[in-house]
């Protein structure tokens, strides 16, 4: 996803906008009309916000019924270990994405 202007006007501008059909900006509700250095910075800000999440948003889990679901089997039948269907599923989620090192 890209962080578009409108994004950043909203994020900074205290009242209300409206972004016409032609592009440009309609200010309502008062507040001071953002400068277009200070939509910029805020555009980058939002932009490097978003992306630094992006393996949060790629990790997909199962949903936490089949989760549930495979931990009660391991359980079960005594395999709570590395062996076990729940580790491997949530494993191979972690393997496939890792989180950024900081």
């Amino acid at each position: 996803m890209k962080i578009d202007k409108y994004d950043a006007i909203n994020a900074i501008y205290e009242g209300n906008v409206t972004q016409l059909s032609d592009g440009t900006f309609e200010y309502h509700s008062g507040g001071s009309i953002p400068t277009e250095e200070a939509i910029q910075s805020k555009l980058a800000e939002l932009q490097a916000e978003y992306d630094s999440k992006k393996y949060q948003r790629d990790r997909k889990y199962p949903d936490l019924g089949e989760q549930f679901d495979l931990l009660f089997k391991d359980i079960d039948s005594g395999k709570v270990s590395k062996d076990g269907g729940f580790y491997k599923a949530v494993k191979a989620v972690k393997d496939a994405h890792p989180k950024p090192s900081e």
